[in-house]
């Protein structure tokens, strides 16, 4: 779970970076999200490694460290042979003093898969020295991954090329099934005669108007299918997404029987259509 954290914080951030800084490719707010979700976890095992060669100067293990070979063997003579294990490399990764020393040193450890103190007394699964340097890769791509995809989410987003901002969502109503391939097509005869059925509209139908432009401009429609699963879990399957002309927008509310918002300021309590 703690990568899945990391990830969705370095996703959060960069979704509000992409969105200030107005980044309208997907592909680049992607990667760049991907990118920052890599040094995120470079940057966390960095500062453990610098915080571990601070620990290792001080006391006792100071002095043991800094020893000479034929001391530091005879030091350890007596010392149980798995502890004599530790203390080596241990010294051979202080003396070296690199971060790739520490992380092999860690592998060496073996990454430890536990339950929290209070749920589990035992002790926990280690992974091995392979197992770690796995763990680790994997643990990369899912905080990489998760980054990505909410940094490239919020660059495809609509934007206003003429204004330079991005268009506001504002709910226009809903239609019926037999409505989304006419919204799709642009078909607005179409359209009307199927909400004349009279079969329920059930399909929340959302619009994206620049602020700038208003119902002037270019708006991106939206079409989406909301459900809810027995566990209440809730999920959207969008089912069209087109962009309309300018001074569509009335023709369209029009066709779905419902008054459009007025452009730039969405209702705030209604439901806005989900990205």
């Amino acid at each position: 779970l703690f990568p899945v954290g990391i990830g969705f914080a370095v996703g959060f951030a960069g979704s509000k970076v992409t969105t200030k800084s107005k980044v309208r490719s997907p592909l680049i707010g992607g990667l760049l999200g991907f990118v920052c979700g890599v040094a995120a976890i470079l940057c966390m095992h960095y500062f453990d490694y610098r915080s571990y060669l601070d620990e290792m100067q001080k006391g006792e293990i100071a002095r043991i460290i800094k020893m000479s070979d034929a001391e530091f063997e005879s030091g350890i003579a007596e010392v149980a042979a798995e502890d004599q294990r530790v203390l080596r490399l241990t010294r051979t990764a202080v003396r070296k003093g690199t971060f790739a020393a520490y992380m092999d040193l860690q592998a060496e450890f073996g990454v430890e898969l536990k339950r929290t103190a209070s749920s589990s007394k035992s002790g926990g699964m280690n992974l091995g020295y392979i197992g770690s340097f796995i763990y680790w890769i994997v643990e990369v791509l899912i905080v990489a991954g998760i980054a990505f995809v909410l940094v490239r989410s919020a660059a495809s987003e609509p934007f206003c090329g003429q204004c330079n901002q991005w268009r506001v969502a504002q709910p226009l109503g809903a239609v019926n099934d037999d409505g989304v391939a006419a919204i799709a097509a642009g078909n607005m005869p179409a359209l009307s005669a199927a909400m004349a059925t009279g079969l329920p509209a059930r399909l929340p139908v959302g619009a994206y108007v620049c602020p700038g432009c208003g119902v002037a401009g270019d708006v991106d429609v939206k079409v989406v299918r909301q459900t809810v699963n027995k566990k209440g879990e809730k999920s959207t399957e969008v089912l069209a997404f087109v962009t309309y002309p300018p001074n569509s927008v009335e023709q369209l509310a029009a066709s779905l029987n419902t008054p459009p918002a007025t452009a730039g300021e969405p209702d705030a309590a209604a439901e806005t259509p989900q990205a």
